[in-house]
């Protein structure tokens, strides 16, 4: 069983390399995050991960075994090339929910997973697209009214209530929740081998 560090708070991360039989430590960074607009949105997603992971470093230096691969990823919801990211309130939350609707939204994951001890690192960026049905007021309202939407980016959940809003998704489920699970065996082969 691969044992891998969770640089993470994200109880879908945490409850995704569980199922998929993981043995993970888990040591949550604290930091800001920034996206570079100066890069791609593919590099700028890499760019967060690489910021977790040098927060991580510092916050828990010493704390940690430097042999077990640490993964840090981040996931962003990306519409009309534009990224969503956590509404920072109710009315965004309505406009990003409404400016979906009836239409199709790329969710991006990028993973990057470091191993200190041999100073290596491999990276992955998954995309799914998703196709929303057309909502109607009621059905948002009713949304937000559930909290759900919080602290997520493109303010849903699909493992919640609003797996009701998705028509069809073309790609990862398990990338849309969060994290995609299929590529890790690849990236710590990778990994090892590096």
């Amino acid at each position: 069983m691969d044992r891998i560090i969770l640089a993470s708070q994200s109880p879908r991360r945490k409850e995704l390399l569980e199922k998929a039989g993981y043995q993970i430590e888990i040591y949550p960074p604290k930091l800001s995050e920034i996206l570079n607009k100066n890069l791609s949105l593919d590099r700028a997603l890499i760019d967060i991960a690489r910021q977790k992971t040098r927060a991580f470093a510092e916050q828990f230096s010493g704390q940690f075994d430097e042999k077990l691969p640490v993964l840090t990823s981040d996931t962003m919801v990306i519409l009309d090339g534009e990224a969503l990211g956590k509404p920072k309130d109710r009315e965004q939350a309505k406009e990003y929910l409404f400016n979906m609707s009836g239409r199709s939204h790329e969710v991006k994951t990028a993973i990057l997973l470091t191993n200190f001890s041999t100073d290596s690192e491999a990276e992955a960026i998954v995309t799914t697209k998703v196709y929303f049905k057309s909502l109607s007021e009621q059905e948002v309202e009713a949304y937000l009214d559930s909290m759900e939407w919080t602290d997520k980016a493109g303010a849903y959940g699909i493992q919640g209530k609003a797996k009701d809003f998705v028509q069809s998704l073309d790609g990862s489920l398990d990338n849309v929740i969060g994290l995609p699970i299929e590529v890790l065996p690849d990236l710590l082969e990778k990994l090892n081998n590096a």
